[in-house]
């Protein structure tokens, strides 16, 4: 009688040990992924507590309520922009006018705007502060050199020109009188820089405006609505 074969032949073991490494290839690289997404999920959550938590130094980080910012990050939103306004540099000055309340100059003043006015060179306006530029600027107005005014104008390409020649701000400017100045006058004035190329002269009670900027060579020069 023919004995019965054994329940694997060779060829059946090999078959089944290529089985058993596929399925345990496939097994590790699962398990391999599985560990890669894990690590970079522990990775991103590590990164973000560190940045979250990363102040500079002496700086306490916002507290949330929930509601908004609570009082303590609110109080410190105040110190800071009280800061800011206690560190513009604020100057006061006054207009000198004379007997019949018409502004003059100094005679610094009268030589810087003589020079400027033979030639229009801003060049002799360099080392003048806001406060000075300004009352040329005022005293060209009183005596009706619009002229000497439009020139005194910032005209770096990047603003605008309200008035495009000459002509046209001197028919805008024919049409104002001297009470246009007169809110600057008996008054102590306060010239306000707020950055490096930005000023203001204004009175005490803050009614009056007139802004200047600091062109690109670096002089005071007037805004083309300087009264805004």
């Amino acid at each position: 009688m023919e004995q019965p074969s054994s329940v694997f032949s060779n060829r059946s073991q090999r078959n089944t040990w290529r089985k058993i490494e596929k399925k345990s290839t496939r097994n590790n690289s699962w398990l391999i992924s599985s560990m890669t997404v894990c690590f970079s999920l522990i990775m991103v959550v590590w990164m973000g507590s560190v940045i979250i938590n990363q102040q500079p130094n002496g700086v306490e980080p916002y507290h949330y309520s929930g509601d908004g910012l609570d009082a303590k990050s609110l109080e410190e939103d105040n110190k800071m922009n009280a800061m800011t306004v206690e560190e513009e540099e604020v100057r006061e000055f006054e207009l000198l006018v004379n007997e019949d309340q018409e502004v003059i100059l100094s005679a610094d003043l009268q030589n810087v705007y003589e020079s400027f006015s033979a030639s229009f060179e801003k060049e002799y306006l360099r080392y003048l502060k806001p406060e000075e530029v300004f009352s040329l600027y005022v005293w060209a107005g009183e005596h009706q050199h619009y002229e000497r005014q439009y020139h005194m104008f910032i005209d770096d390409p990047e603003y605008i020109r309200i008035f495009e020649t000459l002509e046209d701000y001197i028919d805008a400017a024919s049409l104002s009188d001297k009470s246009t100045w007169e809110p600057f006058k008996h008054a102590m004035l306060l010239s306000v820089r707020y950055d490096e190329k930005t000023a203001y002269i204004t009175n005490e009670d803050r009614s009056a405006h007139f802004g200047l900027t600091k062109n690109e060579d670096g002089i005071w020069l007037v805004n083309w609505m300087p009264r805004q």
